[in-house]
């Protein structure tokens, strides 16, 4: 069969009809699928965006405050280096504040190793224990009040720096001075001279290591205190305080301290506490 001219126009347009149709369905239902997964991605990424910038809120912090943070961690003030000194050493002078009428006086040396974040302490003291008119008074009478008598202290303690700065002069005549403030927490152990005498050497022994003094110990002691003094029995005492350091850049510092003391190992000690005020001017070793 053979097509004319006419005939073979009609047919190709209708061969090129059917050719478009085919085409055109599937790439319109391509396009809607694709259109939805962009939908869907575009969904999916705004959640994310959202999950991410929740989680960036919450440690979001102001710039002022940070800065003020970083220069806290970073910032240390120059008057004196005193953590690169290799020693802190200094004489004390203290009163120890007991619950009784007796008067207690505290001269000794303090020496403390300084770290970056701590200071080591390390302190012999001797402690004078006079009576007082109130209790030359309360001696005469049946009432006793709980002391102890004169002593030497050995301390063991730990210093923490929580807060230090430059301090302002209003006069121009002081020198330029460093503050640091520190928590402390202290051991001390209690050596009574002659509080041994007459004990066998194993006794001694027993009785240095022992929390509290023996029966022996505190006959002797009886002999020296004070008139109108029930003795306590503890031996080691254990605190915590707040001590204030002035530094100055000669490497002279001045050192403050007040400690909360309490028996410990004592249950039935007389002496529930007593304050622990100490004083010291000392040199800073390079």
């Amino acid at each position: 069969m053979i097509l004319n001219a006419k005939q073979f126009r009609y047919a190709f347009i209708c061969l090129v009809l059917c050719l478009e149709l085919f085409i055109k369905v599937p790439a319109s239902e391509a396009a809607v699928v694709q259109e939805d997964f962009d939908d869907e991605e575009k969904t999916r990424a705004e959640k994310s965006k959202e999950a991410v910038l929740d989680k960036l809120e919450k440690s979001r912090v102001p710039l002022p405050a940070l800065s003020n943070r970083i220069l806290g961690q970073t910032f240390r003030p120059a008057v004196l280096d005193w953590r690169n000194s290799s020693y802190l050493i200094h004489p004390s002078f203290g009163q120890l504040l007991e619950l009784n009428n007796f008067e207690t006086t505290r001269l000794g040396l303090a020496m403390r190793i300084p770290n970056d974040g701590m200071q080591l302490k390390f302190g012999l003291s001797y402690a004078h224990v006079a009576a007082t008119h109130s209790s030359e008074l309360l001696a005469k009478t049946p009432y006793r009040q709980a002391g102890r008598p004169s002593r030497i202290e050995a301390d063991f303690g730990i210093e923490s720096p929580v807060a230090e700065g430059i301090l302002s002069q209003l006069l121009t005549f002081i020198p330029e001075a460093q503050v640091v403030f520190s928590l402390q927490a202290t051991l001390r152990y209690l050596y009574y001279m002659g509080s041994t005498k007459g004990m066998s050497t194993r006794s001694t022994l027993g009785a240095w290591f022992s929390p509290r003094l023996t029966e022996m110990e505190l006959q002797n002691l009886r002999r020296k205190a004070p008139a109108g003094m029930y003795l306590d029995q503890a031996r080691i005492n254990g605190g915590a305080g707040f001590a204030a350091d002035v530094y100055f850049a000669s490497r002279m510092y001045v050192n403050q301290s007040l400690t909360l003391m309490t028996p410990m190992l004592a249950p039935d000690s007389g002496l529930a506490y007593m304050w622990d005020l100490s004083l010291g001017v000392g040199y800073a070793l390079p």
